[in-house]
């Protein structure tokens, strides 16, 4: 029986994936705010088309 010893060529792409999910897991929450913020924006158009157009007389 021979052993496969992995080389560190092979390794590179597990290590980015788990460092991508490490950095999307801990940069959660600034991510969560701003999908908060333009979902809170869809949902309420009229504050939108204040902002816009101002006061109408």
């Amino acid at each position: 029986m021979t052993g496969v010893r992995p080389s560190l060529l092979g390794l590179l792409p597990a290590l980015g994936l788990l460092s991508l999910t490490l950095a999307m897991t801990v940069g959660a929450e600034p991510v969560y705010r701003m999908v908060q913020a333009t979902a809170d924006q869809l949902l309420q158009p009229y504050l939108y088309i204040h902002a816009v157009l101002g006061a109408r007389p």
